[in-house]
């Protein structure tokens, strides 16, 4: 199996201000990129230019050395959002610092695109043309002066070969339409959700993309998009160019798919108890009923340290109770009889009909001069709730643990030689000769992962939402098993 590799350039704006910008390139070009990776064309393997980056020069150069690299079982694709047009029969691609003024000579020539694909040793290239083929200027005066794109070299080139396919946004003659609902062209957008297997009409078998089902997939949902974006009688019609003699395949989202599986499962037998938490530090001496003079700051936890905390603490407990019920009934309007709370020494218990949150204050074990005040949202009834709009405006920016507890045990050493078999620098393992516990720390992740043979316990760097600590879970989670097939939960 051979290495996968991009080139996507995208201009949004160009260095010429006679040449009109391609709304949402950039957001396209990024979201592509990202898309890809978890298909496993790795960052580093990826050429990213967007607009300033986008020269002649150094599109030529990327692409060419990109090309001359490939080896026959190596996978390439390109991506290229920006304005086309074509003069004396020939179709070229603009460029960032393309010149209204001597547009041919300082835009790129599709031909050479197609030559350097030609020219490579690679079974399986892929080029998606994201383009406003009707010409790449503002003013009136100018239209005439290019005609269309013609689709003749598409053709002429594709007719022949069973390694190569390219997929276009638009018929020649017609325009690429963005959408400021999706924030991105419509064509691009609808691109990227098949390569993410967000698309069930583009997959035919076990997560397999083909040219047939992808193009089938875009010639209908591109119109139908545009329809519900535009009130006039525009049309864009997605155009695929290639051999139909041999299945191409396109893309392989069956690890996409199978991992997201995986994690779906998180909410079914895997588990018997999930946990939402927040801890923090008030010191004793700042609370409401301690007295300077009067009291003294508890250098132990017992009975008798804990009895004084609570009889000084009732204000703050209080304030955090009733704060917890307001937005509790604000944002998922229980009645008044359906949140019930229970309220002893020291913590309070809040019921409703699809969750319980406990709020205490008690003294920190490890340093008595602090109490520490702890939420803990438990027994959710379910897993929907977690992830609804108004559950999570309740408790936004609220909790920085997540908790799961396991219905069967889990094999933690399994977990720590699977990790170090694989090698992956960008996850760092701690753990004890015993190897009964595990502490795993992923880059550019804002959380540590704990895991022990009942239980795993994600810790945040900041508090946010339920939804935000699922979906936290959810990422490192998707990362281990999509690209070393490495589960967090029992099997």
């Amino acid at each position: 199996m051979g290495d996968k590799y991009a080139v996507l350039i995208a201009i949004e704006k160009y260095q010429d201000g006679k040449l009109r910008q391609v709304t949402y390139a950039e957001a396209d070009a990024k979201e592509m990129s990202a898309t890809l990776d978890q298909l496993g064309f790795k960052i580093q393997d990826q050429q990213v230019l967007v607009n300033e980056e986008a020269t002649k020069a150094r599109i030529d150069s990327r692409l060419r050395r990109m090309v001359e690299r490939l080896c026959e079982e190596d996978e390439l694709i390109i991506y290229y959002a920006g304005h086309g047009f074509n003069t004396a029969d020939k179709n070229y691609l603009t460029c960032f610092d393309s010149e209204w003024a001597d547009i041919v000579r300082t835009s790129i020539p599709l031909q050479d695109i197609f030559d350097f694909v030609r020219s490579s040793k690679s079974h399986r290239i892929t080029i998606f043309l994201d383009c406003c083929h009707s010409g790449p200027v503002v003013r009136d005066e100018y239209r005439d002066m290019f005609g269309e794109m013609t689709d003749e070299d598409m053709r002429k080139f594709f007719m022949d070969t069973e390694y190569h396919f390219c997929f276009a946004s638009c018929k020649t003659t017609e325009k690429s339409y963005p959408s400021e609902k999706l924030g991105h062209g419509i064509w691009t957008y609808h691109l990227i959700e098949a390569l993410k297997g967000n698309a069930p009409g583009a997959i035919i078998r076990d997560g397999i993309i083909t040219s047939d089902s992808l193009q089938n997939y875009l010639a209908k949902q591109v119109p139908l998009e545009l329809r519900q974006t535009r009130a006039d009688l525009v049309t864009q019609t997605p155009i695929a160019y290639g051999t139909k003699t041999k299945e191409f395949i396109v893309a392989d989202v069956g690890p996409i798919l199978k991992a997201r599986r995986a994690v779906a499962q998180l909410d079914v037998k895997e588990l018997k108890r999930v946990a939402f938490r927040s801890e923090s530090n008030l010191r004793v001496k700042s609370l409401s009923g301690f007295i300077k003079r009067r009291h003294q700051v508890p250098d132990s936890v017992n009975s008798y340290t804990e009895d004084f905390l609570n009889k000084i603490s009732s204000k703050e407990l209080n304030a955090e109770i009733e704060k917890a019920r307001q937005a509790i009934h604000t944002e998922l309007k229980y009645t008044r009889k359906q949140i019930k709370i229970d309220q002893g020494e020291g913590v309070a218990t809040i019921f409703t009909p699809d969750f319980s949150l406990e709020i205490s204050l008690t003294l920190d074990v490890d340093d008595p001069s602090q109490a520490k005040l702890r939420w803990e949202l438990v027994n959710i009834t379910s897993p929907e709730l977690i992830t609804s709009e108004p559950f999570n405006r309740a408790f936004d920016r609220t909790f920085s643990i997540i908790e799961f507890e396991y219905s069967k045990p889990f094999n933690v050493t399994e977990l720590i030689d699977s990790l170090e078999a694989v090698r992956d620098e960008r996850i760092d393992l701690y753990y004890p000769s015993n190897s009964s516990t595990c502490r795993i720390e992923i880059e550019n992740l804002d959380f540590t992962i704990l895991v022990s043979a009942n239980r795993i316990l994600l810790k945040f760097q900041r508090a946010g939402s339920p939804k935000l600590l699922l979906d936290g879970f959810k990422q490192a989670q998707q990362l281990m098993y999509k690209e070393h097939k490495v589960a967090l939960l029992p099997s």
